[in-house]
C-alpha cells in the first residue's frame, strides 16, 4: 500500500470515528461554560487555555477546569481537525491551526452587533448558531449551523432544584429574589443605576443577587465597589465566581438586566422570567435584536422610576409571554436539553464532509 493511500485511510478513520480531534480555544474564562456541554460529547476534544493573551483570565479558567475535572492544555494541539472559538477569527490564527477547520460558537444572541456581524463570521468555515433567526443573518457570510444553546441543557432538563439552590446561596425563602445582570464597558447600567439599585435593596423586600459581568470582575472593580457596604452587610449577594446563569435563573423571581446584554435575551427566552430591561435607549449602539427589547419586556430608561417599573413587572409578570413564545423557536432551537449532543454531532458531521472533499480532490 502506498504512503498516500495509507494517509487517506488514516484521515477517513479520523473524521468518521472518535479520533476526530477538536480544540476548544479560550480567550476568556466565561467560554468554559459555553464549551463544556459540547465537550462532553466529543471524546477526543480538549480545552485549550493558553496564557499568551493579557486579556485572558487564565487562573479563573484553570480553577473551573480543575473543579469540573475537565481535560485541558496550555498550548494548542498540532493540526487538530477543527478548532472552535467564541471570538474573532484572529484569535485562532496560529501556526498549529493552519490546516484546521475553524468554527465560531455563538455565545450570545446579541453582543452590540458582534455576534451577528460579517467581521465575526465570514473568516470561519462555519458558525454554530442558536436558532433560525441567527442562521438567516450568518448564512449571508458563511455556513451557519443551528445547535441551540448548549450551556442551558442542564437547566432545560430540570436538573436544578430551587429549594436546594436557596440553601446553597443562603437565601431567605420568605422573600422574592431579584437577579441583577448588568453588562460591561460603556453599555453597562452600573454607573447610572447603582443608586437606584441601592434603593431597591434597602426596601428589604427581596433577596438581591448581583452577577457582575466577567470583564467587570477583573477590569472594572470600581463598579462592584459601588455596592461594597451592601455586600459587606449581607444585603446583596455578589457572585464573582465563574458560574452559569442557569442556577441563578432557577432561584430568580425577577430579573433586572441591561437591554443591550445577551443575558436579557436568555432571561426572557430561555427562562421566561419576569424581566425589567434597563438603559436601552439614548446614544447606545443597537442593531438586530437590540431594537426589539421593548417588545419582550418592560423597559426602564430613568433610574428615578426604576422602583415604579419594577412594580409593573411584579403586577404583570406574564405581560410579554405571547410575544416571547412566538419568537422562541426562531431565536433558540432544541430547548429540550439536547443542544450539547446535537452540537457535537453537527461538528463531527461538518468535519467529515469537509475532510471527505479534501480526500476526493487528492485521489
Amino acid at each position: 500500500m502506498s504512503k498516500g493511500c495509507r494517509s487517506i485511510k488514516k484521515l477517513i478513520r479520523t473524521v468518521t470515528g472518535t479520533d476526530c480531534l477538536i480544540d476548544f480555544y479560550h480567550v476568556d474564562s466565561m467560554e468554559t461554560i459555553d464549551y463544556e456541554p459540547i465537550y462532553h460529547h466529543l471524546p477526543n476534544s480538549v480545552m485549550i487555555a493558553s496564557p499568551r493573551s493579557k486579556w485572558f483570565d487564565f487562573e479563573r479558567a484553570v480553577s473551573y477546569f480543575q473543579e469540573r475535572q475537565l481535560k485541558f492544555k496550555t498550548s494548542p494541539s498540532n493540526n487538530p481537525d477543527c478548532v472552535i472559538t467564541t471570538q474573532y477569527h484572529r484569535e485562532i490564527e496560529l501556526p498549529e491551526y493552519k490546516k484546521s477547520l475553524t468554527m465560531r460558537l455563538m455565545y450570545s444572541l446579541t453582543e452590540k452587533n458582534f455576534c451577528h456581524s460579517r467581521k465575526a463570521s465570514k473568516p470561519f468555515d462555519a458558525v454554530l448558531v442558536p436558532g433560525s433567526y441567527s442562521k438567516d443573518i450568518i448564512s449571508k457570510y458563511t455556513n451557519a449551523i443551528v445547535v441551540g444553546f448548549p450551556k442551558y441543557d442542564d437547566f432545560l432538563r430540570g436538573l436544578y432544584k430551587k429549594q436546594d439552590l436557596y440553601k446553597e446561596f443562603r437565601l431567605n425563602k420568605e422573600k422574592k429574589t431579584i437577579l441583577y445582570l448588568p453588562t460591561w464597558s460603556i453599555h453597562s447600567s452600573l454607573d447610572y443605576y447603582h443608586n437606584a439599585i441601592k434603593k431597591i435593596i434597602n426596601l428589604n423586600r427581596y433577596n438581591f443577587i448581583f452577577k457582575p459581568h466577567t470583564v467587570t470582575v477583573r477590569r472594572e472593580r470600581y463598579r462592584i465597589d459601588y455596592f461594597a457596604q451592601e455586600i459587606d452587610k449581607g444585603k446583596m449577594l455578589c457572585i464573582e465566581k465563574q458560574i452559569g446563569l442557569d442556577k441563578l435563573f432557577t432561584v430568580a423571581d425577577i430579573v433586572i438586566a441591561d437591554g443591550l446584554s445577551g443575558a436579557f435575551w436568555e432571561s426572557v427566552i430561555i427562562a421566561n422570567l419576569p424581566t425589567l430591561a434597563i438603559h436601552t435607549e439614548g446614544n447606545f449602539q443597537k442593531a438586530n435584536l437590540e431594537t426589539q427589547v421593548h417588545k419582550f419586556a418592560f423597559v426602564n430608561e430613568d433610574p428615578n422610576t426604576l422602583i415604579e417599573d419594577l412594580r409593573k413587572v411584579e403586577d404583570k409578570p406574564l405581560e410579554f409571554s405571547q410575544k416571547r413564545q412566538a419568537w422562541a423557536d426562531k431565536l433558540i432551537s432544541f430547548r429540550d436539553g439536547t443542544a450539547g449532543k446535537r452540537a457535537a454531532e453537527e461538528i463531527l458531521n461538518f468535519v467529515e464532509v469537509k475532510k471527505k472533499k479534501v480526500i476526493h480532490r487528492s485521489l
